[in-house]
Order: C-alpha cells, then structure tokens, then sequence
C-alpha cells in the first residue's frame, strides 16, 4: 500500500512539473508576442550592384546573420537568425551605400 501511495505522489508530483513547464513556456512564448502566429518579418535583401563589401553591415549585425559571399557581396547568411525591418534594421541603417532594403 505504502509503494502505490508515493507512486502516485511520484506521478502527481512530476505532473505538476510539467505543467508549470509548460505554463513557463507559453508565458516565454506570449512575451515573445510571435506564439502560433506566422510570421511576415520584412528580412534584408541586398542590392549587390550597390553592395562594395565594406563589411559594415556584417560587423554591426547584432544576430550574426549576415556574411559576404566569394564575391565580397553581403547576403542574408542565416535568414532565421534575422530579426528583421521592425525588430532590428540595424544593417539598412548602417550601410553607407544605402544599398540594404527590406522585403
């Protein structure tokens, strides 16, 4: 008898655990403000006739996600860790050709 009772206190124990894991989560999730929504993030796209490969936009990106190719043109290396036009726009800002916009 004593073993089924701290079973299920066992069971009911982690139960909780996972329900305020799962609380935790959704509370992350809605101060992220993007949980279930899709979303439609403007992300950079390049002009690489204007591009001269200064760097300055890979250096300033804040996420990392912009590298120059082999042709020393910026490109959007790592589209997902962009936070795009509305969370960041660093990398439109600090290019001295203007030649980032947003799409």
């Amino acid at each position: 008898m004593f073993s089924i009772e701290f079973s299920l206190k066992e069971n009911l124990k982690k139960e909780e655990e996972v329900i305020n894991y799962e609380r935790r989560l959704k509370k992350m999730c809605e101060e992220k403000m993007s949980c279930g929504k899709k979303s439609e993030k403007k992300i950079p796209v390049i002009d690489e006739e204007e591009c001269t490969g200064c760097e300055v936009c890979v250096d300033e990106c804040p996420n990392s996600a912009l590298e120059l190719n082999e042709d020393e043109i910026a490109f959007l290396a790592r589209p997902e860790d962009c936070d795009g036009e509305e969370e960041c726009g660093t990398c439109s800002e600090v290019c001295p050709m203007e030649a980032i916009t947003y799409e």
